[in-house]
């Protein structure tokens, strides 16, 4: 009887320095950070969605569990957009920060707008705000957000070539980018504005140049003939470019700051008569990068308690 008292003691407290142990690994602290961005959405059905990615260090956290989530918006100072959450997808992916290991999560999300008329917002220094039931909220900074709503959609142009400039410049940058549209219904058409739907990206409406091609990694310079400028403050200006047929347009590109953009849309503004109308050029992913993990120091890390 002695001996069962003293294994069930020993086992009890092998157990008990075990959960110690265990408890003891479990940090104190969840880490979240993500690569801030210019995210922008041109929503023509009601049904589309877009993708912000988090990097949290622990896995599975209650971050993470879709059924403690109460709200989620995209907000600064000034402007809030409210957010459904569709899902939480885990990338099985982990990423090492400065030493530090983080998860991949994706939240995929869809602005929760009641619209009837066309509808814009841009939001700079965005954040994105997760409010959980217990009442508890975290608020990560994830770079901008700009949205926009069209009632209608026209097709009296449409996309006949898109393909973007890349010049190594410490690194793969998008410099400019060659847009073909074609006349669909023989109309007078007329190119009002070119608007990167990037915060951080403006194009050179007065440098725009009638191209039908370029090679790959050709500078930008050399296409324009001169030293181009990639680095200066730009605002968009309007343009005027009839569109009888059929027409290729180079479009260099403006950044306001040193970021990586490897994926870039583009809204249309044009005329037939005296209205004016849209057509989007959904985001088209010009090259492969994960350069951004050469900015890791710039990665903004945010603390909460782990529950």
């Amino acid at each position: 009887m002695r001996e069962k008292v003293v294994v069930l003691i020993t086992s009890v407290s092998i157990v008990f320095l075990i959960v110690i142990l265990f408890l003891s690994n479990v940090p104190k602290t969840i880490e979240i950070t993500t690569f801030e961005k210019a995210y922008n959405m041109v929503q023509l059905d009601k049904s589309e969605q877009f993708e912000i990615p988090l990097l949290i260090n622990i896995e599975n956290s209650y971050v993470v569990d879709e059924k403690n989530i109460e709200s989620i918006s995209i907000n600064n100072n000034l402007e809030l957009v409210k957010l459904d959450l569709v899902k939480i997808i885990f990338q099985n992916e982990k990423i090492n920060l400065n030493n530090k290991w983080f998860y991949k999560y994706s939240f995929i999300l869809k602005p929760n707008l009641e619209l009837n008329n066309d509808f814009s917002i841009e939001i700079n220094d965005a954040n994105l705000e997760i409010s959980f039931k217990k009442g508890e909220s975290i608020k990560i900074g994830i770079g901008s957000f700009s949205y926009y709503y069209f009632n209608s959609y026209k097709n009296d142009l449409s996309l006949s070539k898109l393909k973007g400039l890349v010049n190594d410049l410490k690194g793969k940058t998008l410099v400019g980018v060659l847009i073909g549209l074609k006349n669909n219904k023989k109309n007078n058409v007329v190119i009002k504005n070119i608007i990167p739907l990037d915060l951080n990206i403006n194009i050179s409406s007065d440098e725009i140049t009638y191209l039908h091609d370029f090679n790959q990694g050709e500078d930008i310079s050399d296409i324009l003939g001169y030293k181009y400028n990639l680095y200066e403050k730009h605002l968009n200006s309007e343009v005027t470019i009839e569109v009888n047929d059929e027409v290729n347009l180079f479009i260099p590109l403006k950044y306001q700051e040193k970021t990586i953009v490897n994926k870039l849309g583009f809204l249309i503004e044009y005329e037939i008569g005296n209205k004016r109308y849209y057509m989007c050029i959904d985001d088209f992913i010009f090259f492969d990068s994960n350069d951004y993990i050469k900015y890791s120091n710039n990665f903004i890390i945010y603390k909460y308690e782990n529950h």
